[in-house]
């Protein structure tokens, strides 16, 4: 749920960009058979992606946190 200047400066690979503040115009970006792996820069509006999602009937919805918790996962 990060804007194009965080995501140009650090993604995940493979990841695609559905800033928080387009949510609602490119959800159909979004394939709801597929697991969904939100991620932003502190957290916050990940949180709020994922009850947006959720209202849409998005159901394997999963909050990665922020970048900086993200990487240290994959550090381990």
């Amino acid at each position: 749920m990060r804007e194009k200047e965080e995501f140009d400066i650090e993604h995940i690979k493979g990841s695609i960009l559905v800033p928080l503040s387009n949510l609602k115009n490119e959800i159909n970006k979004i394939d709801k058979n597929n697991e969904c792996y939100i991620i932003c820069r502190t957290d916050k509006r990940s949180k709020v992606a994922s009850a947006i999602l959720q209202a849409q009937g998005y159901d394997c919805v999963h909050v990665l946190g922020g970048v900086s918790a993200y990487k240290e996962i994959i550090s381990k």
